[in-house]
């Protein structure tokens, strides 16, 4: 019976944490397109090649901001302006602070 009770304690723990989980996802997701507009550029290089870059700016144009520079060979997905990243930056901390996040495929993907 403890067994038991122990097993349906720790369920309800980690469905209620995952549901946490969700609702801060969901939440970060609403705060990246409210807060910021997405920017899509095709950027040419020295030699030509032409690199696909997503830019989210913070829509508070009042300051200046640093910027955050992502290049990778995997993908900047979501594509497309109305498409949006569900979080900015490594943390999401990053996304509260400040910054604008250049998000670019490089040479070579995949």
């Amino acid at each position: 019976m403890k067994k038991l009770t122990l097993k349906i304690t720790l369920l309800t723990l980690l469905l209620g944490s995952t549901a946490g989980f969700a609702q801060d996802a969901k939440a970060d997701s609403a705060y990246v397109r409210n807060n910021y507009e997405k920017i899509e550029q095709v950027i040419p290089m020295r030699d030509g090649t032409k690199l696909f870059t997503a830019i989210y700016q913070p829509k508070d144009k009042t300051k200046q901001y640093p910027v955050l520079l992502n290049r990778t060979p995997y993908t900047v997905a979501p594509y497309g302006t109305d498409a949006y990243k569900k979080t900015l930056g490594n943390f999401p901390a990053e996304m509260h602070e400040g910054f604008i996040f250049v998000y670019q495929d490089v040479r070579g993907k995949w």
